[in-house]
C-alpha cells in the first residue's frame, strides 16, 4: 500500500488511552532522524475526537521541527497509525459460582488482555440488587457472560443475563450502540440467552469455557473477545472513521503491531526473541520466531495502576532483596501505594527508583512464567480429587495447580531478550540489562536489548506495508543492543577477557557489542538478591514533571448538588420544595429479583422413536397439550401438559418448581416464574439439635457460608462420612445470615430486598424521577487521594473517637484505626497512614486520606476547613477508583 508514496518523511501515530504520541520519521543523507511530540487524547468529553489530539500533537511537532506538516487540518505526509484509545478493553465478567465458572471466566478475560471491571457470579455475596446498582455505575467495552455446565439446567446463565439487563449497560465509548456480550456459558441456554438479552446487545455465542466440571476451554472465549475488540470496539472511538480518511494504511491496535515488528525481526535476524513490554497495568509478553509470533497478555501486573498487585503478589521483602537490601518494609509498601495513586509520577530519588526496578522485576518474572503456561495450554483437563464429601455435594473441586516453571527455564530457546515500556527505555543501559537478568536468571549466553523510546508499535504498522523499510529503522533507530550475558553457573570463580568473576558475583565488561557490553553473572541459580552491582555509580534521579508533583488540594466552596436515585425503579417518598436531612429517605425499593425456570414439556412429552431423535412435537401441539396457560400460578407436582394416548393413557408433565406460568417458547418450553418467598422474617435452623451435635461442633460440618443463596432443601450442615449421612435442610430458600456456634443454629434471611436511598446531602429536593430525586445544598467540599466505605455523616472531632462521630487525625497508625473500629466511629479523616497497615483492611467506618502514603500533615487549606468544621456536620465517601473512570473520595462540609 506505501508503493507511490513519499517515504522520506512519514508520520505515526499512536492514539492511546490517555496520550497521543507523533513521531516525525525523516532520512537524513545515509541515515534516519526521528521526533517525537504528544498531547492529551480527547476521546472523552468536551471534545469526543480522536482526530483533535492528532491535530494538536501535529501542531507541536511542526513547532519543533519548523516543517509544514498540515494543510486545512489534515496531515500532508504519508500517516500510520496506531490505537489503544478508550483506555484498554475494560470488561465485565459473570459466572454461576465463583469459584468455578467466575473464576475461569475472569481468567479467560485477562488473559485476552482485559481490565476486568466487576465480576458477578450467583454466590458472590452480593444481592441482585447491589449486583444490579454496582453495573450500573461501569461503562464496560463489552461482557463475557459464562455459566453452566453443557449438562445443567438453564436457568443460571438466564438469570445473570436478565440482571445485565435490568442494569442497563452501556458501551464505554458509544452509549447508543450495542453492548457486546460474548456468551461462553452452557450451550443448551444460547438461545433463551440471546432473547433475554435482545436487541441492544450484540450478541457472540462461543464454546463453554467450562464445558464440564473437569475442562477448561478458554482460547475460543479469549479469540471472540479479541475479534471484538479489534473489529467493532475499537473503531467506536470517536472520531474514528474520520482518522481512517487520513491514514496510509489501516490502523492496527498497538500491541499487534508491537508482535507484526517481531515476527519480521525475527524472520530477517533468523533469532528467537522474547521480549517483554511492561506498562502501568499490564505486561504483554511475546515469542517470535521464524516469522511468527505468539503474544500474551498478564493483566494486574504493572508499574503504575496495578503496582500494588505486584507487590502483594511477592511482598516487599522479595522486592527490597532485590536492589534495596536491609530496607524497611513499610517504607517500600508507601512508596508503592503512592505510585498507584499517582500512576503518572516519575520516581523522584534513588530509592524511589530501586523499587521501580524491583518490582519490575517481579513483574516480568510473573508475566513470563504464564507467558510459558500459556504457551503449553490446551482446552485444559481438571484433576479430580479424590471421592470425598466435598465431591458428593457438589462443592466446588479445587484446581490442580502445575508445577511453577524453574527460573532457568524462563529464558529457555530464545537468543535475545528484548526489554520495552518506560522502565526498560528510560532507565540507565545497565539497569535495563539487571532487570533483565535479575527476572529471567537465564543460563546460557543470550543477546540483551531494549526499544528505544517505544518505537516498536510504530514500525509494526509500517511493517504491513513496507517490511525492507520498517527492519531497516528497527535496526537503525529503534533497537539498542545492550550486550550479552553469560551464566558460567556460579559455583567456581571464572576468568573472562583477562578478569576473573568470583562465585556469587556479576561484572560488566565492555568488549564493543552494545551499550553495557558483556555481562557475566556468576551467580548460582536461583538467585534471589539483585545484580545492584550493575548500577553501581550510575543512579538515576528523572527530572519531576509539574504533573509529578502532588496537587495542592483544593477546597470548594459554594451551592452542590447530587442525584439521588436507585438502581431501578421504585417509590419515591419526597416532592420538590421538600427540605431533607442526610437521613431522610428520597426512594425505596422492595423486591425480589424471581429466577425463571425453562420447562421442557415437548421433549418430556415425545413418544419415542421419531420424536425422541430429533423430530419433537410442534408448537401447536405442544400448546394444544397445556393445562395452564400464562399468568397461572402452579405448585410443585402440579399437572402442566397432558398428551393423549390411546392404550397407556394419558402421558403427563409434571412441575418441578413453583411459581407463576409466563409463556411457551418456542420448541415447546414453558417459562415459569419461581414463586417469591412467602416469609419475611429470619428463620432460624436447630442444626445441631436436630443432628444431635454439641452447638460447638457445628462449625465443622457445615456446608453454607453466611452471604450464600440456598434452595429450600438444600444442606446446610451435613454430619457423618459418606456412606451414612444425617443432614440439616433449610426449610425455606433465602441467604445464610449468620451461624450462631453458641446455639447451634443457621439463621437465614429472606431474599426479599428492601432497599432505601437516603439524601445524605442536607438540603431542598429540587426535582424527582421515578427512581429519586436531586438534592441541592450549599457547603464546602474536597476530595481526598484515597479511601474504604460508603457514605456515612457525622459529627467532626478532633478528640477522642466515640459512637457516630467522624475523628480527624493528620496521621492514622494501626491502633488509631483499632480504636475507631471499636468505638463505632461513623468515620475517620487523615492526611495519611502507613499502607502496610491498610492492606486487607475493611472497616465498618468510612475512612477518608487526603495525602499520600505516609504523609503526616493535612495541607493548609484541607487542615483550616477541618479545624473550622470542629463539632459540624461532615459527610464521608470513601469510594476510590482508579481506573476506568477515576472515582476519589469525598468529604463535604454542609453550611
Amino acid at each position: 500500500m506505501s508503493a507511490g508514496l513519499d517515504m522520506e518523511r512519514f508520520l505515526v501515530a499512536d492514539v492511546g488511552s490517555t496520550t497521543t504520541k507523533v513521531t516525525l520519521f525523516a532520512r537524513e543523507g545515509e541515515g534516519w532522524r526521528y521526533r517525537r511530540s504528544e498531547a492529551p487524547t480527547t476521546v472523552e468529553k468536551p471534545h469526543e475526537d480522536v482526530c483533535i489530539c492528532l491535530r494538536n500533537a501535529l501542531a507541536a511537532l511542526e513547532e519543533a521541527s519548523g516543517l509544514r506538516l498540515r494543510s486545512e487540518g489534515r496531515p500532508v505526509l504519508p500517516l500510520f497509525a496506531t490505537s489503544s484509545a478508550g483506555g484498554g478493553l475494560a470488561m465485565v465478567v459473570t459466572g454461576l459460582v465463583a469459584d468455578l465458572t467466575a473464576e475461569t471466566a475472569d481468567r479467560a478475560a485477562l488473559g485476552a488482555g482485559a481490565i476486568v471491571l466487576d465480576t458477578l457470579a450467583m454466590n458472590d455475596g452480593r444481592t441482585p440488587y447491589r449486583k444490579i446498582e454496582d453495573l450500573r455505575r461501569l461503562r464496560p467495552d463489552m461482557v463475557l457472560l459464562a455459566g453452566g455446565f453443557d449438562a445443567d439446567a438453564i436457568t443460571g446463565p438466564v438469570y445473570l443475563a436478565e440482571l445485565l439487563v435490568e442494569a442497563g449497560l452501556r458501551p464505554k465509548l458509544s452509549p447508543n450502540a450495542q453492548l457486546p456480550v460474548v456468551y461462553a456459558g452452557n450451550v443448551n441456554a444460547r438461545e433463551q440467552v440471546e432473547r433475554v438479552l435482545g436487541e441492544r446487545y450484540r450478541f457472540m455465542p462461543v464454546e463453554n469455557i467450562r464445558p464440564d466440571a473437569g475442562t477448561e476451554n478458554m482460547p475460543p472465549a479469549r479469540q471472540a473477545i479479541h475479534d471484538l475488540f479489534m473489529n467493532h470496539v475499537m473503531s467506536q472511538a470517536p472520531g474514528y472513521d474520520r482518522l481512517q480518511e487520513w491514514v496510509a494504511a489501516p490502523i492496527i491496535p498497538t500491541p499487534a503491531a508491537f508482535g507484526v515488528l517481531l515476527a519480521s525481526a525475527a524472520a530477517r535476524l533468523e533469532r528467537s526473541i522474547l521480549a517483554v513490554d511492561i506498562g502501568g497495568a499490564t505486561t504483554d509478553v511475546f515469542s517470535a520466531r521464524e516469522g511468527e509470533v505468539f503474544r500474551t497478555v498478564s493483566a494486574n501486573l504493572g508499574l503504575s495502576y496495578s503496582i500494588r498487585n505486584v507487590a502483594e503478589l511477592a511482598g516487599v521483602a522479595a522486592i527490597d532483596r532485590l536492589y534495596r537490601p536491609g530496607c524497611e518494609g513499610r517504607e517500600t509498601w508507601n512508596i508503592i501505594g503512592n505510585k498507584a495513586l499517582n500512576p503518572t509520577r516519575l520516581a523522584a530519588d534513588p530509592g524511589e527508583m530501586r523499587v521501580e526496578w524491583g518490582t519490575a522485576v517481579i513483574a516480568v518474572r510473573a508475566a513470563v512464567e504464564h507467558h510459558h503456561r500459556v504457551l503449553r495450554e490446551e482446552p485444559e483437563p481438571i484433576a479430580p480429587q479424590e471421592r470425598d464429601i466435598v465431591a458428593l455435594l457438589r462443592l466446588p473441586r479445587r484446581r490442580e495447580e502445575k508445577p511453577a516453571r524453574p527460573l532457568a527455564a524462563l529464558a529457555e530457546g530464545c537468543d535475545m531478550l528484548i526489554g520495552s515500556g518506560g522502565i526498560m527505555s528510560h532507565s540507565p543501559r545497565p539497569a535495563a540489562a539487571m532487570m533483565l537478568i535479575d527476572a529471567l536468571q537465564p543460563t546460557k549466553d543470550i543477546e540483551l536489548a531494549v526499544d528505544r523510546a517505544f518505537l516498536f508499535p510504530h514500525l509494526g504498522v509500517l511493517a504491513s506495508v513496507n517490511p525492507d523499510l520498517a527492519l531497516e529503522l528497527f535496526d537503525k533507530l529503534a533497537l539498542v543492543r545492550l550486550g550479552r550475558v553469560r551464566a558460567p553457573g556460579g559455583r567456581n570463580a571464572v576468568r573472562v577477557a583477562g578478569r576473573e568473576v568470583g562465585a556469587g558475583e556479576v561484572a560488566a565488561m565492555a568488549d564493543g557489542d552494545g551499550e553495557v557490553g558483556l555481562v557475566v553473572d556468576n551467580r548460582p541459580r536461583p538467585v534471589e538478591t539483585g545484580a545492584a552491582e550493575l548500577v553501581a555509580g550510575n543512579e538515576y534521579r528523572p527530572d519531576v514533571r509539574p504533573a509529578d508533583t502532588v496537587r495542592e488540594a483544593v477546597v470548594s466552596e459554594g451551592p452542590l448538588e447530587m442525584r439521588r436515585e436507585l438502581a431501578i425503579p421504585g417509590e419515591v417518598l419526597v416532592r420538590p420544595g421538600d427540605r431533607v436531612e442526610p437521613e431522610t429517605v428520597i426512594a425505596r425499593s422492595e423486591r425480589q429479583f424471581l429466577r425463571p425456570f425453562f420447562l421442557d414439556v415437548a421433549s418430556a412429552l415425545a413418544r419415542g422413536g421419531a420424536e425422541a431423535a430429533g423430530h419433537p412435537p410442534s408448537d401447536e401441539d405442544v400448546a394444544e397439550w397445556l393445562t395452564v396457560k400464562p399468568g397461572d400460578e402452579i405448585d410443585v407436582g402440579d399437572v402442566l401438559a397432558r398428551r393423549p394416548r390411546r392404550l397407556l393413557g394419558d402421558k403427563r408433565f409434571r412441575s418441578n418448581v413453583a411459581g407463576r406460568v409466563e409463556r411457551l417458547l418456542p420448541g415447546g418450553v414453558l417459562v415459569v416464574r419461581e414463586r417469591p418467598e412467602a416469609a419475611r422474617e429470619y428463620t432460624s435452623v436447630p442444626a445441631a439439635k436436630e443432628l444431635g451435635i454439641e452447638p460447638g461442633e457445628l462449625a465443622h460440618w457445615l456446608r453454607v457460608e453466611p452471604g450464600q443463596e440456598v434452595e429450600r432443601g438444600q444442606w446446610l450442615v451435613a454430619v457423618g462420612d459418606p456412606t451414612k449421612l444425617r443432614v440439616s435442610r433449610s426449610p425455606v430458600r433465602g441467604r445464610v445470615n449468620r451461624v450462631d456456634e453458641a446455639f447451634g443454629m443457621v439463621i437465614i434471611e429472606p431474599l426479599l430486598e428492601e432497599v432505601l436511598v437516603r439524601a445524605w446531602l442536607p438540603g431542598e429536593v429540587s426535582e424527582v424521577s421515578d427512581r429519586g430525586a436531586v438534592v441541592t445544598g450549599a457547603g464546602r467540599s474536597f476530595s481526598g487521594s484515597w479511601g474504604l466505605g460508603g457514605e456515612r455523616w457525622g459529627r467532626l472531632t478532633g478528640q477522642e473517637p466515640g459512637p457516630g462521630l467522624v475523628a480527624v487525625r493528620a496521621f492514622a497508625d494501626a491502633e488509631l484505626l483499632a480504636r475507631c473500629e471499636a468505638a463505632g466511629c461513623a468515620g475517620l479523616i487523615c492526611a495519611g497512614l502507613d499502607l502496610a497497615d491498610a492492606i486487607g483492611l475493611s472497616p465498618a467506618f468510612t475512612l477518608v486520606m487526603t495525602g499520600r502514603y505516609g504523609d503526616r500533615d493535612f495541607t493548609p487549606a484541607i487542615g483550616e476547613a477541618l479545624a473550622q468544621a470542629e463539632g459540624g456536620l461532615v459527610l464521608l465517601s470513601g469510594t476510590t477508583q482508579l481506573r476506568v473512570g477515576v472515582v476519589r473520595p469525598r468529604v463535604i462540609l454542609p453550611g
